[in-house]
């Protein structure tokens, strides 16, 4: 054995080997132990993405409703512009046929008047006519 021992120097061969196996041992475990951590953060991690594209998708639905309400805010804003417009103008159209209809009367009138007056002209010279073509009174 003393020659074994001045062949490795002094150095504790099956000592060495032992620590050896113990340190590879430890190794492995540790590898183990490593391998079982980032199988666990990979699962937390899949399940983190898998909350945040949830999350992504539900904020893409709200913005998508909000943008839904503006537009329909908005609509309802355009809609309610183009009643008080129509209203003007149906306001404007309603002043514009009663100033037409009033116009249309004193019109009528006016016709009225000279009817009466063309047929009461008409009639004066009817009479006149009848009067000179009728034959003449002996008297």
């Amino acid at each position: 054995m003393r020659i074994f021992s001045l062949l490795t120097g002094g150095i504790d061969l099956p000592k060495v080997s032992n620590e050896v196996a113990s340190l590879r041992l430890a190794s492995e475990n540790t590898n183990a132990a490593l391998a079982d951590h980032i199988v666990k953060a990979n699962a937390r991690m899949t399940t983190i993405e898998r909350v945040q594209s949830d999350n992504t998708a539900q904020c893409q639905i709200r913005m998508n409703c909000l943008q839904d309400l503006i537009a329909s805010r908005a609509l309802a804003e355009d809609v309610e512009t183009l009643r008080l417009k129509l209203d003007r103008r149906d306001g404007e159209f309603h002043s514009r046929t009663m100033v037409l209809s009033s116009d249309i009367a004193a019109l009528r009138a006016t016709v009225a008047g000279l009817s009466a007056k063309v047929e009461a002209l008409t009639a004066a010279k009817l009479s006149e006519v009848k009067a000179r073509k009728a034959p003449k009174k002996s008297g």
